[in-house]
C-alpha cells in the first residue's frame, strides 16, 4: 500500500508507491484533499500493480457487456434508456481502455456535459458508467473501485403532476384515429404503461370474463388481473375482428408521444372554438401528455374516487404503495375539498 504526503503543510499531496516489479513511483495527485488523494493513488498501484489493468478491454465493450446482463433481467424500457446513456458516454469519453480511466478524466467529462444536460440524465451516464466498470471487475476485466471513481451526483426527484380529467380525456379521444384511440384508452382505463400495452396480446384478453391477464415486463410468468371497464370492454370488441390469440391488440406507435401532442393542440383549438361560438369563457386548456401521464391519469381518478392505494397499486403492477403515493396518484381539488369538509363544526366566538 503506497503513501500520500505533501512536500509543504497545505500544498499538494504526492503519492509514492511500489509496483509488483519492485520499482518505485511518485507522483503529484494534483488535489489538496487527503481522501480525494487516497483514491487517485489507489487508481494509480492498481494500473502499475495489477496485470488485469492492463487488459486491452475498452469502454464499448465494458458497456456491451452491462446491456446483455441488463436484457436478461431487465424491462425493455431500461435496456433501452441504458444504450442511450451508453452510447452518449462513448460519444464523449471515447472508447478508452478501462485502465486509463481516471476520476479527473471522469470529472472533465462530467463539466462538459453539464453545458448540454440537466443532473437528471448526467446522473443517469454515470450510473450506466458505474455499472459497466463494476461488471467489468466482476468479469476479471477491470481491477478498481467504481464507487469510488466514479462521483456521485445528488438529484432531487420532482414526480411530474400531469392528468387529465373525464372530460379531457375523452376529447383527446375523439382526436386519435380508432388503433390509436384505443392504445390510449388501455393506458387511461386499465392503467397500463408503454411496454406493457405493445405486448399485450388477444390471447390475454377475457372479454366474456372482462379481465386482462397483463404479462409481467420482467417474466412473462409473472403476471396480474385488471379488469376491464365497460367503455374499455366496448372499445375492444369492436378491433377483435378476425385477429388470432397470438396477435397484438394495438400496433407499435413509434411516435406516440409526438402525435399525443399534436391531439391535444387540436382538441384545445376545438374547444376554444366551441366556446367562443357559443360565447362563453373557454375551458382549461389540456396539458400536453405523455403514455405515463395517461397512464397516471388512472391512478388518479380511483384514487380520487376513494380508493386505497393498496389497490391502486396491484392494478398498476407495483408491490408496494409509495409509487402511488409519490408518482401516480394525484388528489383534486374536490378531494381535499371533502377532506376539509369532514372536520367538525366549531362556533364562532
Amino acid at each position: 500500500m503506497g503513501t500520500i504526503y505533501q512536500r509543504k503543510p497545505g500544498g499538494t499531496y504526492y503519492g509514492y508507491w511500489t509496483d509488483a516489479k519492485n520499482r518505485h513511483h511518485r507522483r503529484t495527485l494534483r488535489t489538496r484533499d487527503p481522501v480525494v488523494a487516497r483514491q487517485r493513488l489507489r487508481q494509480h498501484e492498481l494500473v502499475s500493480t495489477d496485470a488485469a489493468s492492463h487488459a486491452h478491454h475498452t469502454l464499448r465493450r465494458a458497456i456491451g457487456d452491462l446491456l446483455n446482463v441488463v436484457e436478461q433481467s431487465n424491462a425493455d424500457g431500461t435496456w433501452r434508456s441504458y444504450k442511450q446513456k451508453g452510447a452518449a458516454l462513448l460519444e464523449g469519453m471515447g472508447d478508452v481502455e478501462l485502465a486509463s480511466i481516471t476520476r479527473d478524466s471522469i470529472l472533465a467529462y462530467c463539466r462538459l456535459r453539464k453545458l448540454a444536460i440537466g443532473d437528471h440524465t448526467l446522473h443517469k451516464e454515470l450510473v450506466v458508467l458505474r455499472r459497466s466498470l463494476a461488471e467489468a471487475s466482476t468479469r476479471g476485466l477491470w481491477r478498481g473501485d467504481a464507487r469510488s471513481l466514479v462521483p456521485t451526483i445528488k438529484v432531487r426527484y420532482r414526480p411530474r403532476e400531469r392528468w387529465l380529467t373525464p372530460a379531457q380525456a375523452f376529447a383527446l379521444l375523439a382526436e386519435l384515429a380508432d388503433g390509436k384511440a384505443l392504445w390510449a384508452a388501455i393506458a387511461i382505463m386499465a392503467g397500463l404503461s408503454l411496454s406493457e400495452i405493445e405486448g399485450l396480446l388477444w390471447a390475454h384478453v377475457d372479454l366474456k370474463a372482462r379481465r386482462l391477464r397483463v404479462p409481467g415486463t420482467k417474466r412473462e410468468s409473472r403476471y396480474r388481473i385488471v379488469p376491464i371497464d365497460p367503455d374499455l370492454a366496448a372499445r375492444l370488441r369492436r378491433h377483435r375482428g378476425k385477429s388470432g390469440p397470438t396477435d397484438a391488440v394495438v400496433s407499435r406507435w413509434p411516435n406516440v408521444r409526438r402525435d399525443l401532442r399534436a391531439a391535444v393542440v387540436r382538441a384545445n383549438r376545438r374547444a376554444t372554438e366551441k366556446a367562443t361560438k357559443a360565447r362563453r369563457k373557454p375551458p382549461e386548456p389540456m396539458p400536453v401528455v405523455s403514455p405515463n401521464d395517461l397512464r397516471r391519469t388512472f391512478a388518479s381518478w380511483l384514487k380520487q374516487r376513494g380508493l386505497d392505494s393498496y389497490t391502486v397499486a396491484r392494478l398498476l403492477g407495483h408491490s408496494s404503495t409509495k409509487m402511488v403515493e409519490l408518482v401516480y396518484g394525484k388528489l383534486d381539488d374536490r378531494t381535499f375539498e371533502a377532506a376539509i369538509a369532514k372536520l367538525p363544526r366549531i362556533r364562532a366566538a
